[in-house]
C-alpha cells in the first residue's frame, strides 16, 4: 500500500536525520507558515492550523513539532487518517520521548475510532442506498397508479362518449 510505502521511506530519512550531528534550521518559508499556524490556533482556527502547519512539514519534513502540533489538533477535528500518520511520525523523529507510551496509545485509541468512523460511514451509504431504491420503487409504484388511472379515464371516458351516442345524450 501507498502509505506503508511512504512511511517505511519516511523511517529511512528521520534515521538519517537523527543521526546528523546539527539539526538545520526552519527555512523562512517554513518559519512564515509557523507563524501563521500559531496565529490560527491562537483564533481557534484549527482547520486554518492544521493546513499551515502541513504546508511547514512540506518544507521541513523533519520537522517534529510539527507532527505532533498536526496529530493533536487532527484527532480533535475527528481527523484520524491525519492524526495516526501524525503522530506516528512525530514519534520517529522522537523515539526517546518519556511519553512514547502514552502518545502510542492515542495512535491505538485513534486507530479504533477510524475504524468505527469507516463502519459508520459504510452503514450511511448502504441506509442511503436503501433509502434510494426505496424512493425509485415508491416513484415506479405512483407512476403505474397514474398510468392505470389515465387508462382508466380513457376507457370511463370513452365509455361515457358511446353511452351518450348509441342512447342520443351526445
Amino acid at each position: 500500500r501507498a502509505e506503508a510505502l511512504a512511511f517505511a521511506k519516511f523511517k529511512g530519512d528521520a534515521a538519517a536525520w537523527l543521526a546528523l550531528p546539527v539539526k538545520p534550521a526552519l527555512p523562512e518559508e517554513a518559519r512564515r507558515h509557523k507563524a501563521v499556524a500559531e496565529n490560527a490556533y491562537a483564533e481557534k482556527n484549527f482547520e486554518e492550523m492544521v493546513k499551515e502547519y502541513k504546508a511547514v512539514l512540506a518544507i521541513a519534513p523533519m520537522w517534529a513539532e510539527g507532527y505532533f502540533n498536526v496529530a493533536s489538533i487532527s484527532s480533535e477535528l475527528k481527523q484520524y487518517d491525519d492524526a495516526i500518520r501524525s503522530m506516528k511520525r512525530y514519534l520517529e523523529l522522537n523515539p526517546n520521548d518519556p511519553n512514547a507510551p502514552e502518545l502510542l496509545n492515542n495512535v491505538y485509541v485513534w486507530e479504533a475510532k477510524l475504524k468505527q468512523q469507516h463502519e459508520e460511514e459504510k452503514s450511511a451509504a448502504l441506509l442511503s442506498l436503501e433509502n434510494a431504491q426505496k424512493a425509485e420503487q415508491a416513484a415506479a409504484k405512483a407512476s403505474n397508479n397514474m398510468i392505470m388511472a389515465l387508462v382508466i379515464t380513457a376507457l370511463l371516458g370513452g365509455a361515457s362518449f358511446y353511452y351518450g351516442y348509441t342512447h342520443g345524450t351526445n
